[in-house]
């Protein structure tokens, strides 16, 4: 009967001790690329700033930022990613788009500021690549067809933390390049990491055990 008072004693320290399962989180985004560049009147969602695209000189990306939950060393953040592209332009065979994910790195987090990292906080590519990590999703080459391309995948980040501020990355070269990239939807879900239990595990695990003293003492 002790052993199982004392298991019990800790099923409900975990459950108390550990936060609530995050519910997961959807974001939208848009762009187009024209003109060899990115145009804003064109261009949104509901990320950080309004839904602005940030440039980042260093690697030719710009980035939508969307806040992530919070960073946590003890859970994982699985995303859902798709979009619809169409290229319009078919004069330059050199044209591209690619589109990535990026997070926030827990070096960034070391940081305590409320925000993700800006441009301005990466004046190098050393001091991007520190505080922003990141993992290719899309490349599309030039296109042979005006049909549109629908996207659409899923994957865990490979941070080993669930990260503040998740990101969604497009890239485009070619001169006069018409790129439209509509009804992005991007899923961002906290989850444990394995050998972590949720605390409705936990719940389970100490309504089983008063049920076991409860039969015993019958």
């Amino acid at each position: 009967m002790k052993c199982v008072q004392v298991l019990l004693a800790m099923a409900v320290l975990a459950c108390l001790a550990v936060p609530a399962a995050a519910q997961p989180i959807t974001d939208t985004f848009y762009a187009a690329y024209g003109e060899a560049t990115w145009q804003d009147d064109r261009s949104g969602g509901s990320g950080d700033g309004g839904g602005e695209w940030y440039p980042y000189t260093n690697t030719g990306w710009v980035s939508q930022w969307f806040e992530a939950d919070g960073y946590d060393p003890t859970r994982r953040c699985q995303v859902h990613i798709e979009f619809d592209a169409r290229v319009y332009d078919f004069t330059n065979t050199d044209g591209e788009l690619r589109l990535a994910v990026n997070w926030a790195t827990d070096e960034w987090s070391a940081q305590g500021l409320d925000r993700p990292p800006l441009p301005s906080d990466t004046p190098d590519l050393a001091t991007e690549q520190l505080y922003i990590g990141r993992e290719t999703l899309f490349h599309v080459p030039h296109a042979a067809s005006a049909d549109p391309i629908h996207f659409a995948t899923d994957l865990q980040l490979p941070a080993a933390y669930n990260p503040e501020w998740v990101s969604v990355d497009l890239m485009a070269t070619a001169w006069d390049m018409g790129i439209e990239v509509a009804n992005g939807v991007l899923v961002h879900d906290c989850k444990a990491a394995s050998g972590i239990p949720e605390p409705a595990t936990l719940v389970l695990l100490g309504g089983a055990l008063i049920a076991l003293r409860r039969r015993r003492r019958a």
